[in-house]
């Protein structure tokens, strides 16, 4: 999905996630199951994840890097957990983004495939 230069990086997240959104329902209703979009299993917060290209790819290496891995759907049991450890009116961020360099990138995809 392209996006304008100026876009920021809340819209990005928000765009890229309502499409992967969508096309998760899609799926889910069309009866193959050669096209399902498994959950991060292995993961001990989040049951989604999506990672978004940022930037141009002379600048993947600069600056604090030009990949968004975003995580979202928090797992129930971890819910529980920051419930009893901070208290009931603990509120956890609908999505957590963190960025990559090119350089950072193959540890990230090795973390993220161990997860489905």
């Amino acid at each position: 999905m392209l996006f304008a230069a100026d876009a920021s990086e809340e819209e990005r997240i928000a765009k890229c996630k309502a499409h992967i959104l969508a096309n998760i329902a899609a799926r889910e209703t069309s009866g193959d199951d050669h096209f399902y979009v498994p959950e991060l299993r292995s993961h001990d917060q989040w049951n989604r994840a999506i990672l978004i290209i940022n930037q141009p790819e002379n600048s993947w290496n600069e600056d604090e890097g030009g990949f968004l891995a975003v995580y979202w759907d928090l797992d129930p049991g971890y819910l529980e957990i920051l419930a009893q450890a901070y208290g009931e009116d603990y509120q956890e961020p609908e999505t957590s983004a963190f960025r990559y360099t090119r350089d950072e990138l193959g540890r990230l995809l090795g973390r993220l495939r161990s997860f489905f």
